[in-house]
């Protein structure tokens, strides 16, 4: 018969074994917890408001000052920011630029 210490170490040699066995057969992302990932679909942004279906014929204009933007030349002028859009559909307000010609007065043209 084997002495106590001998079953001991043989023991713990086939639990040893045991473990790295199933350390082995366990997939990496079952043992780290990680999560597949899954796109979801983004939906399309909104379109961008319609133009008018009028054009203008400019009244009065106004040549833009360094550091001035749409919003702060309607508000000096106080026209309604969304008549100071209607005015000047061709002007883009984030590429707004020193000298160029906005319209503050205008008579609606079909």
């Amino acid at each position: 018969m084997a002495r106590p210490t001998q079953q001991l170490r043989a023991a713990a040699a086939v639990l040893l074994l045991l473990v790295v066995v199933v350390a082995v057969a366990i997939p990496a992302t079952a043992t780290t917890g990680a999560r597949r990932r899954v796109p979801v679909p983004v939906p399309p942004p909104p379109p961008p408001p319609a133009l008018a279906d009028f054009t203008v014929h400019c009244t009065e204009a106004y040549g833009v000052k360094a550091g001035e933007t749409c919003r702060s030349v309607a508000r000096v002028f106080r026209i309604p920011l969304p008549r100071f859009m209607e005015l000047n559909q061709n002007v883009t307000c984030g590429a707004l630029f020193p000298g160029q010609w906005v319209c503050l007065r205008g008579v609606e043209v079909a």
